[in-house]
């Protein structure tokens, strides 16, 4: 008595299945490696941008501490017009150092 098992599913009806899962897979990994690039180059130029950006705030920052500087303000201030003090008057008289209550 001889047993015959039959395959229910032929083995040629796997192979335009696993043709499909290919080229589906590289399709994928094709749109994958496309997004990457187009991303990679967005970060090129925000990075780009960020570094221009912290030159132009070191400029801001250099101007801002030389018009702010003693001299600057020296020199200004003797164009409008203002004098160094020569006298200073107080309008109440100075508490003693050790004040007794």
């Amino acid at each position: 008595m001889s047993i015959k098992t039959h395959n229910t599913v032929p083995k040629n009806h796997f192979r335009p299945l696993i043709v499909f899962l290919v080229i589906l897979l590289a399709l994928i990994e094709i749109w994958a490696s496309h997004r990457l690039s187009t991303n990679g180059e967005k970060l090129a130029r925000l990075e780009e941008s960020i570094r221009q950006q912290e030159i132009h705030n070191k400029l801001l920052k250099e101007e801002v501490l030389k018009i702010g500087s003693l001299s600057t303000l020296a020199d200004k201030a003797s164009q409008l017009g203002f004098t160094p003090v020569t006298h200073v008057l107080n309008l109440t008289s100075q508490l003693p150092v050790a004040f007794k209550y």
